[in-house]
């Protein structure tokens, strides 16, 4: 054979060589990264699936809910606890997730994680710190609709070095009447009710008082105005996860049930 033949056909079979292997070696990865996809779908949708369970126990309970009536029955149903959401475990990934089921996830991380902080807010607002307003409410008692407020404090000595000076605890009081003289007649005293409706008797020295155009400028600081806000916004974020749920669940089943393909 002559030399430039050998050559030739040495550098040809080097070729095809190089090429074969090539894509012996792109193939074998696209298959890994298919079985690793699926691996990482599987995983996703063992985090997620607990996520819509619980979302979807409590859907029926905040679509029900009246914004313009406390109903503490359907409040207490609510779960006292949040559920975990990792949103860096379910979003990152070493392996891409289809394209659809990425953006779907995405949307479903952010609003759900939202709902259940704004769930798990008006249960403690609505059962804690606004219970007795809201309660006055229902019986036609409102707290702002008092004429006149005050502060109510403990004064400190007036011998306290200014150094040594700190401004003492307030707690917002209605007044609900004129003062009066204390039992042995030597101090006047205030009638008070706070924001649970309890009352009580105060010497005038222990009150600041406060204009009530100072303390609300507008009925924002209604206690039912703002539970009927946050009924609202749970009610339009739940519409908003309904939109894609059923999608989100087709993806994830779809994607996790794929058969992994034979790789070496």
């Amino acid at each position: 054979m002559k030399p430039s033949l050998a050559i030739t056909a040495t550098l040809v079979v080097g070729i095809i060589t190089a090429v074969f292997g090539f894509f012996i070696g792109d193939v074998r990865t696209s298959r890994r990264m298919i079985n690793a996809q699926i691996d990482a779908s599987i995983r996703v949708k063992d985090a997620v699936e607990p996520l819509l369970t619980t979302f979807d126990q409590v859907a029926p309970i905040v679509r029900a809910m009246n914004p313009n009536a406390v109903e503490f029955d359907k409040v207490q149903q609510l779960p006292a606890e949040p559920p975990n959401i990792d949103g860096g475990l379910l979003l990152t990934s070493p392996i891409p997730l289809e394209q659809g089921l990425n953006r779907t996830l995405s949307n479903f991380v952010t609003d759900v994680n939202m709902f259940f902080t704004l769930l798990d807010e008006h249960r403690k607002t609505t059962l804690g710190r606004d219970k007795a307003a809201l309660e006055s409410l229902s019986k036609g008692e409102d707290f702002f609709q008092k004429q006149y407020f005050a502060v109510l404090y403990t004064p400190l000595p007036p011998d306290t070095e200014p150094l040594k000076y700190v401004p003492p605890e307030g707690r917002v009081v209605a007044v609900t009447g004129k003062p009066t003289k204390n039992a042995d007649e030597t101090a006047w005293e205030l009638p008070v009710v706070d924001r649970q409706g309890k009352e009580k008797q105060v010497p005038v020295q222990r009150v600041l008082r406060i204009e009530k155009n100072e303390l609300m400028s507008s009925g924002d600081s209604n206690a039912l105005t703002l539970y009927e806000k946050r009924v609202e916004r749970l009610q339009t974020l739940l519409k908003r996860i309904q939109v894609y749920e059923e999608s989100l669940k087709e993806q994830l089943k779809t994607q996790a049930a794929r058969s992994k393909v034979f790789s070496i």
